[in-house]
């Protein structure tokens, strides 16, 4: 019986340790402006910050505390994100950020919505959740955000970011691999990973994101 108590002792200051994370982590995003969820490893809301009210178009709340985007393509990629962070390989594979972009909404703009998978460890200050969600707005502008924000947002590798500066400038691709050192083939690989990692499928959409999007 004293063993049962330590250890249901032990899980509950365990799970509020993991809740206090989790705020610390949309609090952390409410600073930079950035509406913000923490979901647990079903897909359960764990914690938001209040500007969550402010995308109440793009995020709609599900059954269960689930989420969905309003948006039916960008859903779709969003619950494949979420349903990829419940597969131990692909989690202890996936290196960064799943970038989302959503269109405008009626009369809300565009957004981007960024989905970091978080592991279950003593190192990770985020430990005991599964993803951080948190939504950009983007705002149309001529130059393309500095290095860090592009890492950022994308989980760009300084390459990819060197290559999407050369291709903002308007630069076809063969000319963009000349401006990066790089041969045709690499630039080409680089291009494939950007895409991915943007859910873009061309130059020109690329870089109208690439243009818009800051956090």
């Amino acid at each position: 019986m004293a063993l049962q108590r330590v250890t249901f002792s032990a899980a509950m200051m365990s799970a509020q340790l993991e809740l206090e994370r989790a705020w610390a982590a949309v609090t952390a995003m409410e600073a930079l402006g950035m509406p913000a969820l923490v979901l647990s490893c079903g897909g359960k809301v764990r914690a938001t910050n209040a500007l969550v009210e402010s995308v109440s178009e793009l995020v709609k709340p599900l059954a269960f505390d689930r989420v969905a985007l309003a948006h039916a393509p960008a859903n779709r990629l969003f619950q494949e994100a979420l349903l990829q962070l419940n597969t131990e390989l692909v989690c202890a594979q996936a290196g960064g950020v799943k970038s989302i972009p959503v269109p405008a909404l009626g009369e809300h703009g565009p957004k981007v919505v960024h989905v970091w998978p978080l592991y279950r460890g003593a190192q990770d200050i985020f430990s005991g959740a599964d993803a951080l969600v948190a939504i950009s707005r983007v705002c149309p502008r001529r130059v393309v955000p500095e290095p860090t924000v592009l890492t950022g947002l994308f989980n760009l590798t300084p390459a990819e970011v060197r290559l999407c500066s050369a291709l903002a400038k308007d630069l076809v691709l063969e000319q963009s691999a000349q401006r990066c050192g790089i041969k045709l083939r690499t630039a080409r690989s680089y291009l494939e990973n950007i895409f991915r990692k943007t859910g873009t499928r061309q130059q020109s959409e690329l870089v109208a994101l690439l243009k818009s999007a800051y956090p």
